[in-house]
């Protein structure tokens, strides 16, 4: 009878065990939570990704098309749509066959396994290749109002935004497309007597010119930016033309004359004449960007003291530094042909400025109350012609930097670059004697160890009575 009386107890504990596990695994499965223990974080959103969802301002359709021997891929999917419905209930997802639904197909668009399409309001837009950058930014893209419309000036020897080749910035372009911006030249020679920039325009590119602009083309500029304008400037410090003083009196931003000269780049790339930067100041474009940027022929910018646009204070801040070993080579006919020693009386000691942020501010109130940042002017203006060329877009954080400052001169902070941690390849080597271990273990050793547990609570047992 005592004996039945512990089997049962035992039985009874086991039972009310599992009921409890049963229990907390199917309330952790209702409230959905769960924790990522992988060391990439593989199984949760980027914080940022998170960010935007937690934002969205209208409800997103997602229709995501996959044939039945993509069915892996579309597990993938699965997986990712389901950590975005943790965070939203603005996006609601179907999964269709095209093969069993062709019609459906063709009414949106839709020729390639594997492609989603998003649907908000009258906007659409078809992604394919998904991932979570570019699904996220996707769906960001058609729940907003509309389209940012960016221009870019030509005709004055400017990097060609939707060129091809090396020297072109069409991997800029498509990165800019990708996050739903629409793309239109700017002639401003062009532009009628009374008229100005176009008034669609939320931002202006000018990339790297090589030759002077008119008069009234620098007016233009000058008038769009006065009503608030934005504008992104890259300007070529091996081509010095009045561009460059245009924005030393409009923006504040000065492009000292000479060439950047970087010892510790030298040691790493071989060329003293491209600059590694590593060092990002506290600011909007670089929160939390820790990714290397490189420039290849970069100049150095400063700020104009007390600089003012109208009855306004303008705040400039460094976007990047060099290091502490770069200076700023003014003898550049010394650079070229082959010398380059530093002069403390004439070159300008690191860190440099490479890039610099504008943004306008009230003036200060009489107790020096903290700046405010007004909802209008912002410009971006880097000392380099060669950084978001395509033979240079893609090393290291160059067009993640690049996006990151168009999204913030469009106010679109929360647009920004996902980056998930690599994911470490991991090896376990094992030896001829550690694999027999591991195989002995589970298979001999395990077993006679709970053999020899079961045997030993019995002898103790007996002995007891």
């Amino acid at each position: 009878m005592a004996a039945w009386k512990r089997y049962s107890q035992t039985i009874l504990a086991g039972v009310l065990g599992l009921g409890l596990l049963a229990g907390c695994y199917a309330l952790a499965a209702k409230q959905g939570w769960r924790y990522d223990t992988t060391s990439a974080k593989q199984h949760s959103l980027a914080v940022e990704s998170v960010t935007i969802l937690n934002n969205l301002n209208a409800s997103v359709e997602a229709v995501a098309f996959f044939n039945p021997e993509d069915q892996p891929l579309k597990k993938q999917l699965e997986d990712l749509f389901d950590l975005v419905s943790r965070e939203t209930d603005r996006v609601r997802v179907e999964f269709v066959d095209p093969d069993r639904t062709p019609f459906r197909a063709r009414e949106l668009g839709v020729t390639v396994s594997g492609s989603v399409v998003l649907r908000s309001g009258d906007r659409k837009e078809i992604l394919t290749f998904v991932d979570e950058e570019k699904l996220v930014n996707g769906i960001a893209r058609v729940a907003s109002a509309r389209s940012a419309v960016v221009y870019h000036v030509q005709g004055h020897g400017e990097v060609e935004l939707e060129g091809l080749q090396e020297a072109g910035a069409g991997q800029l372009a498509q990165a800019l497309r990708e996050q739903g911006v629409e793309i239109a030249p700017l002639t401003l020679a062009a532009i009628p007597e009374g008229q100005g920039v176009p008034k669609d325009a939320d931002l202006v590119l000018i990339l790297a010119p090589t030759r002077n602009y008119l008069p009234k083309e620098l007016d233009l500029l000058a008038e769009y930016v006065q009503a608030g304008g934005r504008m992104f400037i890259a300007l070529a410090p091996e081509h010095p033309v009045n561009v460059a003083d245009w924005t030393a009196r409009h923006l504040g931003v000065r492009m000292e004359p000479g060439l950047a000269v970087d010892v510790a780049a030298q040691s790493i790339l071989g060329d003293a004449l491209t600059v590694l930067v590593q060092q990002y100041p506290i600011h909007p474009i670089t929160k939390d960007f820790n990714l290397l940027t490189l420039y290849p022929t970069a100049g150095a910018l400063t700020d104009v003291e007390n600089a003012t646009l109208g009855n306004r204070t303008l705040e400039v801040m460094p976007l990047g530094l060099s290091t502490q070993q770069a200076w700023l080579e003014r003898d550049v006919a010394g650079i070229r042909t082959g010398r380059a020693d530093f002069d403390a009386a004439a070159d300008l000691q690191g860190p440099l400025w490479i890039g610099a942020a504008v943004s306008m501010v009230k003036e200060l109130d009489a107790d020096n109350a903290t700046k405010t940042p007004l909802d209008n002017l912002r410009a971006v203006v880097l000392a380099d012609q060669d950084f978001l060329t395509n033979r240079y877009a893609n090393v290291y954080g160059n067009l993640d930097l690049a996006r990151n400052a168009v999204n913030w001169l469009l106010e679109r902070e929360g647009l920004i670059v996902v980056r998930k941690p690599d994911v470490p390849n991991v090896f376990l080597a094992l030896s001829g004697g550690e694999r027999l271990l591991l195989s002995w273990v589970p298979l001999v050793l395990l077993p006679l160890a709970m053999f020899g547990a079961a045997l030993a609570v019995a002898t103790i047992r007996k002995r007891a009575r």
